[in-house]
């Protein structure tokens, strides 16, 4: 049978999440006494997404006594709750699908190590930074490399550089950062099977799987198994010589081109791709734009280089799903330059409007635009106004599902999104990821189209279940 509106929505799959999540921020009130604070709803949000310090931002909201204890102590009240509350959120996360990495918490949180744990904990959830890209990975490097200590973490330069060498030159380049890490435990590490062995595969896994079956691959003789330990060893401009011998020599060669071109897209410089983003979102965002022949026509030529609405970061994103899609055996999406439209419409009005901070959760769309307001909460009450706001505000005919990623008020308005971070993301939700390889109420009816959209700190992706064979919006 096919599954109700009701039943087809980003929130439906996460209730458990939903209540944890409003369970949680009550308890933070509760803890920092910020009942009738006008500003309670930015502060509980900004912690809960963005660690303890974006309390600074918060000083004068803030009781001093309660604030001291809070800031200087990592076994605060706060700081337990917030602890408790990213253990169990890894351990809805990872349990399923990866209970290795859920093993190795546990074994260094019980073991001799219980100490080393707690620390990077509480640096996390301190400050968050170094687990938004892929938690799967960043937290296992912290706890090994014992000598990145909170001083050095904070200096962040010298895990950058790990994090950059390991994502792009494999597990053996952990040789370079012999200094951090204690040399039994490395040799440990560099062995096939362990932990940070694993990590590394799964960071790989997408794109090594999309390179071989763009290059028509098959996975015979376990093929794909052996290619993706090759680079997880060696990382992209490694020779893949384990299944050298089980191809022809064109579709080798043509391998390490598609791998070897990850490595150049690695890391595009900071103020460049800022303002790439910029610009790409300058050209949807008309509502403020000269009406003159000249910025039309520069509009009109800078939509011919979109692919079906959507700019490089976005169809990234785009690609990427299709990606993960295939790894399951699931056919690639359709672009919808309909849906794209809604998801970048979407995205403006959460970094412009915060609909979502008024007791609504980020399916919510604020009463400041040309479309009817919606606070999305956890018993889908507004639902229906928010799955149809592709018919209300484009040309495409059917509901849409929305999943989304972004920091929460006040820095998402400040921040950027990448495409791998926010897709990686989404694969680590369970509740995100049914949405995207349709496990689950999704199974039926299937999935057809996709879009995304990209603002600031801010990503949504929109699903339908019917292609778009309409208009472009207007």
């Amino acid at each position: 049978m096919a599954a109700t509106n009701e039943e087809l929505s980003d929130s439906s799959v996460t209730d458990d999440d939903d209540n944890e999540e409003m369970l949680m921020k009550e308890e933070i009130a509760n803890i920092l006494s910020l009942d009738g604070n006008e500003h309670k709803d930015d502060i509980v949000n900004s912690i809960l997404y963005d660690g303890r310090q974006t309390l600074v931002e918060y000083r004068e909201d803030i009781i001093p006594k309660i604030y001291k204890e809070t800031m200087d102590n990592n076994n605060s009240p706060l700081m337990l709750s917030l602890k408790q509350h990213f253990e169990k959120t890894l351990q809805a996360r990872f349990s399923e699908d990866s209970p290795w990495f859920v093993t190795f918490l546990r074994e260094y949180k019980e073991g001799e190590n219980h100490d080393l744990y707690d620390r990077v904990m509480s640096r996390i959830v301190d400050g968050g930074d170094c687990t938004k890209n892929f938690a799967m990975l960043s937290i296992p490097l912290q706890l090994l490399f014992e000598g990145l200590d909170d001083e050095c973490m904070k200096e962040g330069d010298v895990f950058d550089h790990l994090w950059s060498t390991i994502t792009n030159d494999g597990l053996q380049s952990i040789k370079k950062f012999s200094d951090y890490i204690i040399k039994s435990v490395m040799d440990e590490q560099l062995k096939s099977g362990s932990t940070l062995f694993r990590a590394v595969r799964e960071y790989y896994r997408d794109e090594v799987v999309s390179s071989l079956n763009q290059c028509n691959i098959t996975n015979k003789r376990n093929i794909y198994e052996s290619a993706l330990d090759d680079v997880a060893e060696h990382g992209w401009l490694g020779d893949v010589k384990s299944i050298k011998d089980d191809i022809t020599p064109r579709a080798h060669r043509m391998l390490l081109e598609e791998l070897r071109s990850f490595h150049e897209k690695a890391q595009p410089p900071a103020d460049d791709k800022s303002k790439a983003m910029e610009d790409n979102s300058g050209q949807k965002t008309t509502s403020d734009s000269k009406d003159t022949s000249s910025e039309k026509a520069k509009g009109n030529e800078e939509q011919k280089t979109l692919f079906h609405g959507m700019d490089a970061t976005e169809k990234e994103i785009f690609m990427l799903i299709n990606k993960h899609r295939q790894h399951h055996g699931l056919p690639s999406l359709e672009p919808s330059v309909n849906l794209a439209y809604v998801a970048h419409t979407h995205a403006v009005d959460i970094i412009e409007n915060n609909p979502d901070v008024a007791g609504g959760n980020m399916h919510s769309w604020s009463n400041k635009g040309k479309w009817k307001a919606v606070r999305y909460t956890p018993d889908h009450r507004q639902g229906q106004l928010m799955w149809s706001k592709p018919t209300e505000i484009s040309n495409y005919k059917f509901n849409g599902f929305e999943i989304s990623f972004g920091h929460l008020h006040p820095l998402r308005k400040t921040s950027s999104v990448t495409p791998t971070e926010a897709v990686n993301s989404w694969k680590s939700s369970s509740g995100h990821n049914a949405v995207m390889i349709q496990q689950g109420i999704w199974q039926h009816p299937p999935m057809k189209a996709m879009g995304v959209g990209v603002y600031k700190g801010y990503a949504c992706t929109w699903f339908g279940q019917e292609k778009d064979t309409f208009p472009t919006p207007s």
